[in-house]
C-alpha cells in the first residue's frame, strides 16, 4: 500500500499543479481581455472631441501635412489640461477633459501620419495605422498596463501588437481597435513552456455626423 501511494503521489501532485496553472492562465486571460476592452472603450468614447479639434486644426492649416495637424492637436489638448490643473473654477474647454492615456498615444497617430506623408512623397501607397514600431509599442503597452490588473499581469510580459485609429475622413473606417498579447510561463515538473495569450477588442468610435 505504501509502495502504491509513493508511486501515485507524483502523478497526483502534477495533476494538482496542472489545475492550479489552468486557473491562473484563465485569470490572466480575463485580466488581459479586460485591459484591452476597457482601454479600447475609453479611447472610442472620447474620440469625438479629438475629431472636433482635428477638424478645427485642419481647417486653419489646410496646406499642412497630416502629421503637423496631429502635432497641433496634441499640443492644444496639453495646453488646455495645463490650464485646468491650475484653475479653481470650471473651465469650458472640452479639450481639457480628454483622458490622459488618449493624449499620450496621439503621438502614435502623428508618427504614422509622418510615415504616410513620406511614402506619398515617394509615390508609394500610404501605410495603414496597424503598422507598429518598437517606440509605438512601448507607449501603447504602458497605457494598456495602466488600465490592467497589475496584481495579475506583469508589464515585461505584456505587448500591444496592433492598433487601428478611426479615420476622421472616412466614416467606413470608424473602429478603434487594440490587439495585445501576454506571455505566461508554464512551469510544471518536467514541463517548461511559454504560452502566448492573445486578445483583441474593437469599438465603434463616437464621431460627429
Amino acid at each position: 500500500m505504501v509502495v502504491e501511494a509513493s508511486l501515485l503521489l507524483p502523478f497526483f501532485l502534477v495533476f494538482v499543479f496542472l489545475l492550479i496553472t489552468l486557473v491562473r492562465i484563465h485569470i490572466a486571460e480575463m485580466a488581459l481581455q479586460t485591459a484591452v476592452s476597457e482601454t479600447t472603450k475609453q479611447f472610442a468614447a472620447h474620440m469625438y472631441p479629438v475629431e472636433l479639434i482635428y477638424k478645427g486644426v485642419k481647417g486653419k492649416v489646410e496646406n499642412s501635412n497630416a502629421a503637423a495637424n496631429w502635432e497641433d492637436i496634441k499640443r492644444k489638448i496639453e495646453e488646455a489640461k495645463d490650464k485646468l490643473d491650475g484653475a479653481e473654477e470650471f473651465i469650458g474647454q472640452f479639450e481639457a477633459y480628454i483622458p490622459d492615456p488618449l493624449v499620450a498615444v496621439l503621438g502614435y497617430v502623428k508618427q504614422i501620419r509622418e510615415q504616410a506623408d513620406r511614402l506619398k512623397k515617394d509615390g508609394k501607397e500610404a501605410i495603414r495605422d496597424k503598422i507598429i514600431d518598437p517606440a509605438v509599442q512601448t507607449v501603447f503597452t504602458s497605457v494598456l498596463y495602466d488600465m490592467a490588473d497589475q496584481s495579475v499581469l506583469q508589464k515585461d510580459r505584456l505587448t500591444v501588437t496592433g492598433v487601428n485609429f478611426p479615420d476622421f475622413g472616412d466614416r467606413s473606417d470608424s473602429l478603434m481597435e487594440i490587439e495585445a498579447e501576454y506571455i505566461y510561463y508554464l512551469s510544471l515538473p518536467f514541463i517548461q513552456k511559454e504560452i502566448v495569450l492573445k486578445r483583441k477588442a474593437s469599438e465603434r468610435a463616437w464621431l460627429g455626423a
